[in-house]
């Protein structure tokens, strides 16, 4: 008997296939039978795990990096989650901005950006040298502002950094931002969202317009210099900065003077309106200089996240000089007389942290 079927007669003559673990007058299921309904079982259980282990796997996800997400840490690798822990520094040009995220994106767990919205700015508010720039966004609203925004906390994990340890898991992220590149321009709407989407924020201020103002103007003339950079990080290269005589034109100095605390205080009213004084962190550079790390504990602080002794490459640039000595020696007592005559007469006493006064 080869074949596995068989036939036998119904009542009526006609015939039926019959299998062979079939018992013909039982009708019951023979254990044969059973053995075969088990391993088939046996066999989809097998292939169904193998199937979720894969789809696991072909979806990037892993006991090691559930436990991650569980422990709220993102590694440092293409097709992270996304990083919900996010903020942004705000400040001005020469206010010690790169100093500061250098210093946060020196912690093992902080990934920090410098002007990402830079090329942004070019493209929609001008260019950020020129006097017109972010003042004219034309067509550009808070959702472009916010959507360039997540774009670049979602890019900047992904990206090779000297600061943070590599392999570290990344759980904060952020960048700076300065006030000209649509802060003042997009104001409290732009303040809503960021709000909206529980992004915290460090107000970096610089105190001293005035040394802001040798800062800023000693890089523009050694812009194009053997040797420049804007950011020194090397006795030499901030030694070439300290050299430059800056421009004593007293309207241009009392402009800036103006115009950047005029900047600040536009900042820090809209700050206060939507927030409140306790709603965000101001940080003074003059603070971080003389003590950078108890600064820097109070930031890691209020981002609620381990405080760690972190450092910076970049060297400071002035010091060891009084400010009037870094104008030419003609235009010295006009300068202090313009300014001893405006609203800036403090800026000329030594009442700063590391200022030798004028």
């Amino acid at each position: 008997m080869g074949n596995s079927n068989s036939s036998t007669p119904y009542h009526n003559g006609a015939s039926r296939k019959v299998h062979a673990n079939h018992h013909p007058l039982t009708g019951r299921w023979t254990s044969a039978w059973w053995r075969n309904v088990l391993a088939i079982g046996m066999m989809a259980a097998a292939c169904f795990m193998a199937g979720e282990v894969y789809g696991e796997r072909k979806a990037g996800r892993s006991d090691t990096s559930t436990s991650l997400r569980h422990s709220g840490a993102v590694q440092k690798s293409p097709g992270s989650s996304k990083i919900e822990n996010q903020f942004v520094v705000i400040s001005q040009q020469r206010s010690g901005s790169r100093f500061l995220t250098s210093l946060l994106d020196g912690h093992k767990n902080i990934r920090c950006g410098n002007e990402e919205l830079l090329q942004w700015t070019k493209d929609h508010g001008g260019d950020p040298d020129n006097a017109a720039n972010g003042k004219d966004f034309t067509g550009s609203t808070v959702k472009d502002y916010a959507a360039e925004m997540e774009a670049i906390m979602q890019r900047l994990p992904v990206e090779p950094t000297e600061g943070s340890p590599e392999g570290s898991p990344t759980t904060h992220v952020g960048f700076k931002i300065m006030y000209d590149q649509g802060i003042l321009h997009f104001g409290e709407e732009l303040f809503q969202n960021l709000d909206d989407r529980g992004i915290k924020i460090i107000h970096l201020v610089r105190k001293n317009k005035l040394l802001q103002y040798v800062s800023k103007d000693s890089n523009n003339k050694d812009k194009g210099v053997d040797g420049h950079n804007a950011h020194p990080t090397t006795e030499e290269e901030a030694a070439q900065l300290r050299g430059v005589t800056v421009d004593g034109k007293v309207k241009k100095v009392i402009k800036f003077l103006r115009e950047k605390a005029g900047e600040t205080k536009a900042a820090t009213d809209l700050l206060d309106a939507h927030f409140g004084p306790e709603g965000y962190l101001t940080i003074y550079y003059e603070d971080l200089d003389e003590n950078n790390q108890r600064e820097m504990d109070r930031i890691f602080g209020y981002l609620d996240v381990q405080s760690v002794k972190v450092q910076s490459a970049y060297t400071k640039i002035h010091e060891g000089k009084r400010t009037s000595e870094y104008f030419a020696e003609e235009d010295r007592d006009e300068v202090e007389a313009a300014i001893r005559d405006s609203r800036f007469a403090e800026l000329l006493e030594p009442n700063l942290p590391g200022y030798l006064g004028w």
